[in-house]
């Protein structure tokens, strides 16, 4: 449906409702649990991120999302909801959605329940206006109210999408990573469902958007727990002009929690390499690389009151990375991550982990030959894993050691710079860097998942096309925490 009235006239219309009923409007949204929606687009953000509130209302998500660490500018076309939101230490602008010039300035922008005051033929503009404010591989969260109204309701212009037709408006400027339907989570509006979206930009990194036109080619990022979308993980993606990184923080053995949040051993160590990243010099080495990274987790332990050579070894950090420099032109492979460059795949795998994979499968199925009725995808136990897992806690005896089996990792304690795998890469190349949490890598994610998916369907005990240590835990989406980061090099 085409808007009865020209958009500075539909628009005047929605922002006289917001600036005669603001206080009624704060009261309605106030209570609004927003958890799950932040923690998904959270997981997506670079430590200390500079994140756009679009359409920011009173500031409700403004303030949680500066809670997470979050550098944050808010905007807000009524000035009423501005002054509110400037009241609680939000720095706020009054703008409109048309009025939004920025290039390249923020790592994601959050657009809740806001996009939708817009008619559904300015809603490319408003996408293209995001893509533009977003640095390579930026991160949009968008919502729409359920269904396929629009028009004028209660005094307020609206459009209600669905599924389908917020991935054709979205999709020329966005790659979709997550589409979901979720209740109202405001008091008082049970029954009424959102549509929701998170999205990665586009445009091909080290290209500038200033173009308001739709990109040709396409990045892709995603990362997600092993317990599923929201939940947290040891993987965690890195970006920023110098560098692109995939981490992969080890399943910790031990039972210990790291920092003042009471993080598991994966997560911390994830967190660590993250904010050590922004500090590495544009032109580091790999073997640079790979000691400051290393060094920020002996730090880790120092500021815990620990050492590395006094912590029992299932009590270690441990962490794989994947590296692209700019400066260099090279991916940088340590530790049991993987890439993919212009259709080759390049692994990285350890020696002890398939000589445990194989004592794994063997045990189950001697297993099976003392019980022919015996499944293990329906022992939530995993025979298997349980009778490797002194092994598994043992091998931590072995990082970076020259014996047999011995392999390489960030730990905090003496490592090997010299062994990390360095691939040049042309410009125009396009590069794949993945957690081993996808078993094989395609050029696109979605080829990468499609395999994943269809895998865990056929091997969810993970003693065949996906022979592993573990199987996939029951409740659980996979058998361990996953990262894509692809990108056309520059």
């Amino acid at each position: 449906m085409t808007p009865p009235l020209p958009y500075d006239d539909y628009q005047a219309t929605t922002l006289s409702f917001y600036d005669t009923n603001t206080e009624a409007f704060i009261a309605s949204a106030a209570g609004a649990d927003m958890s799950d929606h932040l923690g998904r687009f959270a997981a997506l953000l670079p430590p200390g991120a500079r994140v756009l509130d679009w359409g920011c209302g009173p500031g409700r998500d403004s303030l949680a999302l500066a809670e997470l660490g979050y550098s944050v500018r808010a905007i807000d076309a009524s000035a009423g909801l501005c002054r509110v939101a400037a009241s609680r230490g939000i720095d706020v602008t009054q703008q409109s959605f048309g009025e939004l010039e920025a290039v390249e300035e923020f790592d994601g922008i959050w657009a809740c329940a806001s996009l939708l005051h817009l008619s559904r033929a300015d809603l490319p503009d408003a996408f293209a206006r995001a893509a533009r404010a977003l640095k390579p591989v930026g991160v949009l969260y968008c919502s729409f109210k359920l269904g396929d109204f629009e028009g004028f309701n209660g005094g307020r212009y609206f459009t209600y999408l669905r599924e389908d037709s917020l991935a054709e408006l979205i999709g020329p400027y966005f790659a979709v990573q997550q589409m979901w339907t979720s209740p109202d989570a405001r008091p008082g509006h049970e029954g009424e469902w959102w549509q929701n979206c998170i999205s990665v930009k586009r445009t091909p990194i080290g290209q500038t958007s200033s173009s308001l036109e739709p990109p040709t080619h396409s990045a892709a990022a995603f990362t997600q727990s092993k317990r599923g979308a929201g939940a947290p993980s040891g993987d965690a993606l890195f970006v920023s002009d110098a560098f692109l990184a995939v981490i992969d923080g080890a399943t910790p053995k031990g039972s210990r929690l790291w920092s003042p949040a009471h993080l598991p051993g994966d997560t911390f160590v994830a967190r660590v390499l993250q904010e050590a990243l922004a500090t590495l010099e544009l032109t580091a080495s790999a073997a640079e690389a790979i000691t400051t990274l290393n060094g920020a987790i002996t730090s880790a332990y120092a500021q815990e009151g620990l050492a590395f050579a006094t912590l029992p070894a299932v009590e270690r950090l441990q962490a794989s990375v994947a590296l692209y420099s700019v400066a260099r032109r090279e991916v940088w492979l340590f530790g049991d991550c993987h890439a993919r460059i212009d259709g080759q795949n390049h692994d990285n795998g350890k020696a002890i982990e398939e000589l445990l994979t194989s004592l794994r499968v063997l045990h189950i199925a001697l297993r099976r030959c003392d019980d022919p009725t015996y499944d293990p995808a329906h022992d939530s136990r995993d025979y298997g894993r349980a009778m490797i897992l002194p092994l598994l806690e043992e091998q931590a005896k072995l990082t970076n050691g020259s014996e047999a089996f011995g392999f390489d990792v960030l730990d905090g304690g003496p490592v090997h710079p010299e062994h990390v795998k360095v691939f040049p890469v042309q410009p125009g190349s396009r590069v794949v860097l993945a957690s081993d949490g996808y078993p094989v890598l395609f050029d696109t994610l979605a080829e990468s998942e499609a395999y994943l998916q269809q895998a865990l369907a056929e091997d969810p005990a993970c003693i065949g096309v996906l022979r592993g240590t573990k199987a996939v835990a029951p409740g659980n989406v996979s058998f361990d925490d996953r990262s894509y980061l692809g990108f056309v090099a520059w």
